[in-house]
């Protein structure tokens, strides 16, 4: 199995920081990035590598690859995998029992075949996140980086930020993948939804999004749209001509030392810099 890197970033850093690993998953393959406690933004990297091959295949280009770079597959004080995820919903803690998961998500659709089952707790909605994936591949970086987190989108994208915001006016948040959209939009302080759709193009995941504005009465002179993901000029300028707000969301900010990172489109990169 072989593995291509297409963009990597790198600071020369110190061993005493805290590091945290983020990996956030791709169709074909997968972007990462290495930062501290204290928010400095280490390393980047967008890496090409076929995640539909074997458990062994892909945790073998794993470690082949970290090694190349000289980055360490274990020691993190925190790791984290991102799963991209077509079908997910939110199970109050009170009432989740976890050998119900795949339960759960019969409720809201059919889970595909070759893709695994996966839950982990939201603090901030006081609700765990059931969410289909990539079980092999899930199951290859679970074997390489020991003791990794599995979430879904979702999980990163909900924000404290958005729920504060929206105590003074709606906010939307949409994240723009290939063929879908993750969606959710906060009212009074509260999460008014959170979904996934499938979209043919940006255009029709802006007239998904109007939909969602219309149905939750969301329509408001400073309506807030937040987009992120794969946005380009002529997306970000379609949905300006309809909401009153447009703003790329950018995730956390992190420091730098190596001057390359402010090229980096960090609204692309939302998943892996929170």
């Amino acid at each position: 199995m072989t593995y291509k890197v297409n963009n990597l970033i790198t600071t020369a850093e110190a061993a005493t920081y805290d590091k945290h690993l983020v990996v956030a998953l791709k169709a074909e393959g997968f972007s990462f990035a290495i930062t501290t406690s204290c928010g400095k933004l280490l390393t980047f990297a967008d890496i090409d590598m076929p995640l539909s091959g074997s458990m062994s295949e892909i945790s073998s280009s794993l470690k082949a690859l970290f090694a190349e770079l000289k980055l360490m597959t274990f020691g993190y004080k925190q790791s984290t995998l991102v799963v991209p995820s077509e079908l997910s919903t939110w199970v109050p803690d009170h009432l989740y029992e976890p050998a119900r998961d795949m339960q759960y998500l019969a409720v809201v659709g059919k889970v595909k075949p070759g893709t695994g089952v996966f839950s982990a707790p939201s603090p901030l909605l006081k609700s765990q996140g059931v969410f289909s994936g990539n079980s092999t591949a899930v199951a290859a970086f679970r074997i390489t980086f020991p003791g990794i987190k599995v979430v879904s989108q979702h999980h990163r994208l909900v924000s404290e930020q958005f729920l504060q915001e929206s105590a003074q006016h709606p906010v939307m948040v949409l994240f723009l993948r290939d063929s879908m959209q993750d969606l959710s939009a906060y009212k009074d302080s509260k999460l008014q939804i959170i979904n996934t759709y499938s979209v043919a193009d940006p255009y029709e995941g802006l007239y998904k999004s109007l939909q969602v504005m219309k149905t939750l009465s969301l329509e408001s002179p400073d309506l807030t749209l937040y987009l992120c993901g794969n946005v380009n000029r002529d997306t970000y300028a379609a949905f300006r001509n309809y909401f009153p707000i447009v703003k790329l969301y950018n995730g956390r900010h992190f420091d730098y030392l190596n001057p390359e990172f402010q090229h980096l489109h960090t609204y692309k990169e939302v998943l892996l810099l929170q």
